[in-house]
Protein backbone atom coordinates (compact mmCIF):
# COMPACT_ATOMS: atom_id res chain seq x y z
CA UNK A 1 0.00 0.00 0.00
CA UNK A 2 2.64 2.44 -1.19
CA UNK A 3 -0.22 4.65 -3.01
CA UNK A 4 -2.25 5.48 -0.01
CA UNK A 5 -3.00 5.57 3.49
CA UNK A 6 -5.96 4.93 5.77
CA UNK A 7 -6.19 7.73 8.98
CA UNK A 8 -9.55 6.86 11.43
CA UNK A 9 -9.47 10.02 13.10
CA UNK A 10 -11.84 10.82 15.63
CA UNK A 11 -11.25 15.23 16.35
CA UNK A 12 -11.78 17.17 19.43
CA UNK A 13 -12.97 20.58 17.49
CA UNK A 14 -16.08 20.12 15.12
CA UNK A 15 -13.84 20.60 11.88
CA UNK A 16 -10.67 19.41 13.58
CA UNK A 17 -10.31 16.66 10.70
CA UNK A 18 -11.13 18.62 7.88
CA UNK A 19 -8.09 21.25 9.29
CA UNK A 20 -5.86 18.39 9.60
CA UNK A 21 -5.73 16.83 5.99
CA UNK A 22 -4.57 20.65 4.18
CA UNK A 23 -1.98 20.73 7.31
CA UNK A 24 -0.33 17.26 6.76
CA UNK A 25 -0.28 17.85 2.73
CA UNK A 26 1.59 21.07 3.69
CA UNK A 27 3.92 19.78 5.72
CA UNK A 28 4.70 16.90 3.93
CA UNK A 29 4.60 19.13 0.33
CA UNK A 30 7.37 21.55 2.50
CA UNK A 31 9.42 17.99 3.30
CA UNK A 32 9.50 16.87 -0.45
CA UNK A 33 10.76 19.95 -1.82
CA UNK A 34 13.48 20.49 1.13
CA UNK A 35 14.77 17.24 1.14
CA UNK A 36 13.61 15.73 -2.85
CA UNK A 37 13.65 19.25 -4.34
CA UNK A 38 9.86 17.77 -5.61
CA UNK A 39 7.90 20.81 -7.14
CA UNK A 40 4.67 18.36 -7.98
CA UNK A 41 1.23 17.43 -6.45
CA UNK A 42 2.16 15.63 -3.42
CA UNK A 43 -1.54 13.30 -4.14
CA UNK A 44 -2.61 12.67 -7.12
CA UNK A 45 -6.39 13.23 -5.77
CA UNK A 46 -7.98 14.98 -3.12
CA UNK A 47 -8.02 13.28 0.29
CA UNK A 48 -11.46 11.50 0.89
CA UNK A 49 -13.35 12.30 4.28
CA UNK A 50 -16.69 11.11 5.77
CA UNK A 51 -18.30 11.06 8.93
CA UNK A 52 -18.34 7.85 10.44
CA UNK A 53 -21.01 8.18 13.70
CA UNK A 54 -22.49 4.86 14.60
CA UNK A 55 -20.51 2.13 16.67
CA UNK A 56 -21.51 -0.38 13.29
CA UNK A 57 -19.96 1.85 10.83
CA UNK A 58 -16.48 2.85 12.95
CA UNK A 59 -16.03 -1.01 13.82
CA UNK A 60 -16.54 -1.87 10.06
CA UNK A 61 -14.01 0.99 9.06
CA UNK A 62 -11.20 -0.42 11.23
CA UNK A 63 -12.28 -3.77 10.25
CA UNK A 64 -11.27 -1.96 6.74
CA UNK A 65 -8.70 -0.60 7.19
CA UNK A 66 -6.94 -3.16 9.22
CA UNK A 67 -7.78 -5.89 6.29
CA UNK A 68 -6.50 -3.76 3.48
CA UNK A 69 -2.65 -5.06 3.85
CA UNK A 70 -4.00 -8.30 3.84
CA UNK A 71 -6.72 -8.21 0.92
CA UNK A 72 -3.16 -5.92 -1.47
CA UNK A 73 -1.36 -9.59 -0.52
CA UNK A 74 1.30 -7.27 1.47
CA UNK A 75 0.84 -9.73 4.67
CA UNK A 76 -1.01 -12.76 5.64
CA UNK A 77 -3.20 -11.11 8.88
CA UNK A 78 -3.98 -7.73 9.96
CA UNK A 79 -1.43 -7.91 12.71
CA UNK A 80 1.44 -8.37 10.47
CA UNK A 81 1.63 -5.43 8.96
CA UNK A 82 3.83 -2.61 10.50
CA UNK A 83 1.45 0.02 10.78
CA UNK A 84 -1.16 -1.86 11.53
CA UNK A 85 -3.23 -0.93 15.00
CA UNK A 86 -4.68 -4.29 15.53
CA UNK A 87 -1.57 -5.40 17.45
CA UNK A 88 -3.14 -2.54 20.16
CA UNK A 89 -6.55 -3.36 19.31
CA UNK A 90 -6.69 -6.63 19.42
CA UNK A 91 -3.21 -8.15 21.22
CA UNK A 92 -3.07 -4.84 23.41
CA UNK A 93 0.03 -4.25 22.09
CA UNK A 94 1.28 -0.32 23.50
CA UNK A 95 1.10 2.18 20.65
CA UNK A 96 1.28 6.17 21.99
CA UNK A 97 -0.31 6.97 18.46
CA UNK A 98 -3.52 5.36 19.42
CA UNK A 99 -6.19 6.64 21.79
CA UNK A 100 -9.17 4.00 22.23
CA UNK A 101 -12.41 5.48 20.89
CA UNK A 102 -15.39 4.87 23.05
CA UNK A 103 -16.97 2.93 20.64
CA UNK A 104 -14.07 0.66 21.10
CA UNK A 105 -14.52 0.56 24.57
CA UNK A 106 -17.64 -0.50 24.16
CA UNK A 107 -16.78 -3.85 23.36
CA UNK A 108 -16.81 -4.94 26.72
CA UNK A 109 -15.88 -4.08 30.18
CA UNK A 110 -12.17 -4.87 30.30
CA UNK A 111 -8.85 -4.62 28.20
CA UNK A 112 -9.13 -8.33 27.57
CA UNK A 113 -12.96 -8.32 26.70
CA UNK A 114 -12.76 -5.58 24.51
CA UNK A 115 -9.51 -7.52 23.13
CA UNK A 116 -11.46 -10.58 22.33
CA UNK A 117 -14.58 -8.55 20.73
CA UNK A 118 -12.20 -7.00 18.39
CA UNK A 119 -10.41 -9.53 17.55
CA UNK A 120 -13.64 -12.09 17.18
CA UNK A 121 -15.12 -9.58 14.43
CA UNK A 122 -11.78 -10.74 12.46
CA UNK A 123 -12.52 -14.28 13.22
CA UNK A 124 -15.71 -13.79 11.28
CA UNK A 125 -14.18 -12.32 8.43
CA UNK A 126 -15.23 -14.94 5.90
CA UNK A 127 -19.03 -14.18 6.54
CA UNK A 128 -20.29 -12.58 3.82
CA UNK A 129 -20.14 -8.69 4.93
CA UNK A 130 -18.05 -6.51 3.37
CA UNK A 131 -17.30 -3.92 5.74
CA UNK A 132 -16.53 -0.47 3.65
CA UNK A 133 -17.47 0.17 -0.22
CA UNK A 134 -16.87 2.78 -2.52
CA UNK A 135 -20.09 5.01 -3.09
CA UNK A 136 -20.74 6.69 -6.50
CA UNK A 137 -19.48 10.10 -4.48
CA UNK A 138 -15.89 8.74 -3.69
CA UNK A 139 -17.06 8.72 0.06
CA UNK A 140 -17.12 5.12 2.46
CA UNK A 141 -20.41 3.41 3.57
CA UNK A 142 -20.99 0.32 4.66
CA UNK A 143 -22.84 -2.66 2.82
CA UNK A 144 -24.16 -6.24 2.79
CA UNK A 145 -22.48 -8.25 0.34
CA UNK A 146 -25.32 -11.01 -0.67
CA UNK A 147 -24.78 -14.55 -0.30
CA UNK A 148 -24.86 -16.64 -3.03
Amino acid sequence: MGNHVHLLVTSARAAGAARLMPAVAAQYARHLATAYGHEDSVWEEAYDASPVRARAHLLACMRYIEENPVRAGLVAQPGAYPWSSYRANALGEDDALLTPHPHYCSLGRSPDERRAAYAALFARAGDGFTPVSRRRSGSLSPRARSRS
